[in-house]
C-alpha cells in the first residue's frame, strides 16, 4: 500500500479547516456572535482568542510556530507508539501521524474556542467575585482546558466507525491530549513556577483536561455499558502512552497541587463563568447537516479533516 509522507504544510492546511465544524456545519453555535478564525505565519508557539468588535465578534488565531512543535513532538513520539502497537491501529502509519497532529492541533483549537464560547473576556472584566487576577487566570484556563478537551471528544466521537473504529479514536484523544500538554510543558519554562503563573502546570492540566472530557455530557449520552468501555480505553491508553512513550516524566506534586487547589476555585467560580456562556443548542439547519454528511461521505481519509 502507498503510505504517503505527512507533511508539515499538509498539518498547516489541515490546520485551516479547524474552524468548520463551527461555522459551516453548526456542531456549536454562539449566539448573534461569529468567529473569525486564522492561522498565522510565524514563529511564535501559541494559539490565542480575542474580542475583535462590542462583543460580538471573535477572532481565534493558531501560529505556525506551535504547529511545527506540536508536528515535531507527534513524528518523534507518536511515530514511537504506532511502531508499539501497529497491530492494534487500522491505520497506515501516515495516517496515524496525520490524525494525532490534528487531534493536538484541535486541542489547541477547542481551547481557544472555549475562551469564547464560555465568554471569559467578560468574566475576566468583571468586578463581581472575590479571586484575584491571577487566580481568575488560572480559572479560565483550566475551565478552557475542560471544556475544549470535552468539545474535542464530541468531534472525535462523530466520526464514523467506517473511517476509524471508536476504540482507535478514543485512545487517540486520551494521548493526543496528553501530547498537546507536554509540548507545552517542554517549551514553556515557566511551568517550573507554575503556582505563580497565568497557567496551572501543563501535566497537570492533562489530567484534568481528560479526566473531565471522559465523564462529560458528550460520553454520557451512550449506552451505560459503551460509556464505561469507553473510559476504560482512554484511561489504558493515556497511561500506557505516560509510561512507554513519555518515560513517567510528569510532576505528581504538580498534578496533585492542582486537584487541591486550582479545582476547588474553579468549581467555586463555575456559577459566574457559565451564565456568560454564548453557546445555544439551537437545532442543525439541513444545509449544516449536508456539509458534515459530504465531509463523511468519502471514507477516505484526506477528507476526516477537510471542510
Amino acid at each position: 500500500m502507498n503510505d504517503t509522507k505527512f507533511t508539515f504544510e499538509q498539518f498547516v492546511d489541515d490546520a485551516k479547516k479547524y474552524a468548520n465544524p463551527i461555522n459551516k456545519e453548526g456542531l456549536f453555535k454562539l449566539n448573534n456572535r461569529e468567529l473569525f478564525y486564522f492561522v498565522e505565519s510565524s514563529d511564535d508557539i501559541k494559539a490565542r482568542a480575542y474580542p475583535m468588535s462590542s462583543g460580538t465578534q471573535f477572532g481565534i488565531q493558531i501560529y505556525t510556530g506551535l504547529l511545527r512543535k506540536l508536528y515535531e513532538f507527534v513524528l518523534e513520539n507518536y511515530s514511537k507508539h504506532y511502531e508499539a502497537n501497529r497491530k492494534s491501529i487500522n491505520l497506515s502509519k501516515n495516517a496515524f501521524l496525520r490524525f494525532m497532529c490534528n487531534i493536538l492541533g484541535e486541542m489547541a483549537f477547542w481551547h481557544e474556542f472555549s475562551h469564547v464560547a464560555r465568554n471569559h473576556f467578560l468574566y475576566l472584566d468583571s468586578s463581581l467575585h472575590e479571586l484575584d487576577t491571577l487566580n481568575k487566570r488560572r480559572i479560565v484556563e483550566m475551565d478552557a482546558d475542560i471544556f475544549g478537551a470535552s468539545m474535542l471528544l464530541a468531534r472525535v466521537l462523530s466520526i464514523p466507525e467506517k473511517t476509524i473504529p471508536i476504540d482507535i479514536a478514543v485512545s487517540s484523544f486520551a494521548i493526543g491530549v496528553r501530547g498537546l500538554f507536554e509540548v507545552l510543558h517542554i517549551n514553556f519554562p515557566p511551568d517550573l513556577k507554575h503556582e505563580n503563573s497565568d497557567y496551572p502546570h501543563a501535566q497537570a492540566r492533562a489530567y484534568t483536561a481528560f479526566s473531565f472530557a471522559m465523564t462529560s455530557p458528550f460520553i454520557e449520552k451512550m449506552d451505560k455499558h459503551k460509556i464505561l468501555s469507553l473510559q476504560s480505553i482512554g484511561a489504558i491508553a493515556f497511561i500506557n502512552f505516560e509510561h512507554q512513550i513519555l518515560g513517567s516524566k510528569f510532576d505528581e506534586g504538580a498534578v496533585n497541587s492542582m486537584r487541591n487547589d486550582d479545582f476547588d476555585k474553579w468549581e467555586f467560580s463555575q456559577k459566574e463563568i457559565g451564565k456568560n456562556s454564548l453557546i445555544v443548542f439551537n437545532a442543525r439547519t439541513i444545509g449544516e447537516k449536508a456539509s458534515t454528511y459530504a465531509r463523511y461521505a468519502d471514507v477516505a481519509f484526506s477528507k476526516l479533516f477537510g471542510g
